[in-house]
């Protein structure tokens, strides 16, 4: 859950809406998902981001497991 453009301002993500970025892939029998957010006007944290995804995987009945 890195941020892709490392290098961007904040104020360039807030001018163009945000982003959000995700990838999967299939490994070992297991599935593996990359994602990069940021949304304007609300915290924008790694644990936050966390945070959003467990409760959207539970919507799922799904468990997630952080890397990061």
């Amino acid at each position: 859950m890195t941020n892709l453009w490392p290098d961007i301002k904040k104020s360039r993500l807030e001018a163009i809406g945000g982003h959000l970025f995700l990838a999967s892939w299939r490994r070992s029998g297991k599935i593996f998902i990359r994602i990069s957010a940021y949304l304007p006007g609300r915290p924008n944290t790694k644990n936050d981001l966390r945070e959003l995804v467990s409760r959207t995987f539970a919507e799922f009945d799904l468990t997630a497991e952080f890397d990061c």
